[in-house]
């Protein structure tokens, strides 16, 4: 068992090495208990997952016998397809970032909302204000449902381009 791990680790050291750091770099923010740059950096995670990713296959391309063109040794085009994978890894990256986009939105909008309920109403005597927490209720769980599913479709995007270059490396 302990030779199949060491086998498994020493075949995918570079996206292990990789993949552990952004644990470390959240866990050194949350040492240093700055609240505002832990949810920076959670939120952040697909997107260094990426530059990870689009780093590997930069790595891989400078070599003349690297895994892609090993990968598609078939192909008469051996540049050209290495060119549309780091291409493809580019648009990946746009599109998680355009999608960390929203999310970071919809955060600050879901922890808005939940800061609101907690602040004290003004006694307005006459002119009392209706109760508004069941439309806060409403904001703020509208936001959280889609910071949670943008956040889960970036992670899962991210994971899954990271995981293919992954594996076009370990079979090398």
């Amino acid at each position: 068992m302990i030779d199949e791990l060491g086998g498994f680790l020493q075949r995918n050291l570079i996206v292990f090495v990789a993949v552990i750091l952004l644990p470390l770099k959240w866990l050194v923010v949350r040492v240093c208990k700055d609240r505002e740059a832990e949810a920076v950096a959670l939120l952040s995670v697909p997107e260094d997952l990426c530059y990870v990713a689009l780093g590997l296959v930069m790595g891989d391309v400078i070599h003349s016998s690297g895994a892609f063109r090993r990968h598609w040794s078939g192909s008469q085009h051996i540049s050209i397809d290495v060119m549309i994978a780091v291409g493809l890894n580019v648009m990946v990256a746009l599109l998680v970032h355009r999608l960390a986009q929203s999310c970071n939105g919809h955060f600050k909008l879901w922890r808005a909302a939940e800061q609101s309920q907690t602040v004290d109403k003004p006694n307005q005597g006459m002119l009392a204000i209706p109760d508004t927490n069941n439309n806060i209720s409403t904001i703020k769980y509208r936001h959280l449902f889609l910071f949670s599913t943008g956040y889960v479709l970036q992670l899962l995007l991210a994971w899954g381009w990271i995981h293919w270059i992954a594996s076009v490396l370990a079979n090398t």
